[in-house]
């Protein structure tokens, strides 16, 4: 629901989806894959990293513990452009950069319980 009515997937949308490993992040991953958005990942560890690139086919996941190098990541893959969408539970510093990735007019989801923007 949360990126049907809020965030509104369309095709072409870059989605970011941190926790993409996580029950939510797999429907997540799943449901914007349906509305043809392209999917960037992000997993807390190698285990679940490897689990989305090769049980789930995802070509762009990165490390959601490593604030730099998911910035530097999704800035590589979206050639410096950001993304249009956001899913989050992330905190902090982690949440601060991962809305900086947003490019204008963009939509961010966060569904943590914590540091809610």
């Amino acid at each position: 629901e949360a990126l049907e009515r809020r965030a509104q997937v369309r095709a072409g949308d870059v989605v970011l989806i941190h926790s993409a490993a996580s029950g939510v992040g797999q429907c997540a991953l799943q449901y914007a894959r349906a509305k043809g958005a392209r999917v960037l990942a992000s997993a807390g560890t190698a285990a679940k990293r490897a689990f989305l690139q090769q049980e789930l086919g995802v070509q762009h996941v990165t490390d959601s513990r490593n604030t730099e190098q998911f910035v530097r990541d999704v800035q590589q893959w979206t050639q410096g452009h950001g993304v249009d969408v956001v899913l989050s539970a992330l905190t902090g510093p982690a949440q601060l950069a991962s809305l900086r990735l947003c490019r204008p007019g963009a939509r961010f989801v966060d569904i943590g319980k914590r540091d809610m923007l």
